[in-house]
Parts: structure tokens; sequence; C-alpha cells
């Protein structure tokens, strides 16, 4: 389990200075950002996620070394974690300050509602 916390904090690490500079800088400075600026971190998160996916399945057998599945899981973990703070923030930044608390619980019901169908 490890491995998916270092995959988590080395996407942190990364993550956060980021949208200090992208989103956070601008936002002190009074300038217009648009929610948009979270899209290419999502676009990285949805490459290393499924290339953290394949590296898990073909490494995941008895012939090859230990390591090769934990690097997929790490590299899956950094994936989500991207996408999943991506998601939060854009839905965060696109909508009024009064209905975000409706955005989040109508996505956290659309989540539970198609895992428990899945």
């Amino acid at each position: 389990y490890m491995s998916i916390v270092i995959g988590i904090v080395i996407a942190a690490f990364i993550y956060i200075p980021v949208i200090r500079q992208k989103f956070t800088k601008p936002i002190l400075r009074q300038e217009q950002v648009f929610p948009e600026v979270f899209i290419p971190i999502a676009i990285v998160g949805g490459i290393l996620l499924t290339s953290g996916l394949f590296i898990f399945g073909w490494s995941a057998n008895r012939t090859t070394h230990w390591v090769g599945p934990l690097f997929g899981a790490a590299t899956t973990a950094s994936g989500a974690f991207l996408i999943f703070q991506t998601l939060f923030n854009f839905m965060g930044a696109s909508f009024k300050p009064h209905y975000i608390a409706s955005v989040f619980a109508s996505n956290d019901l659309f989540r539970s509602v198609i895992a428990s169908v899945f």
C-alpha cells in the first residue's frame, strides 16, 4: 500500500505548485481566471491513470519483478489524485458560491449511484 501513498505524495508535490502558479497567484492579483485552467492537469492525470493500469496489468505475474506492479499502482494513484483534485477544483470554480454545496452533493450522489450500479 505504500506505493499508492508514494504516488499520491509525488502527484501532490507536482500539483500544488502548478495550481499555485496558474490559479492562486492570478486570483490574488485580482485577474480573471477561467475554470478551464484545470483541464491540462486532468489530461496528464488521465494519461497517468491509464498508463499505470497498463503497467500494473502487464507486470503482475510470477515471472516479473515485484517492483513492476508497485510502479503501476503508484502511477495509477498519481493519475487518480490529479483527476479528482482537478475535478473538484473545476466544479468549485465553475459555479457561483451559493450553488457549490449543491454541485458537490449532486456529484457525490452521481458517483455513488454509478458505483452501486457497477
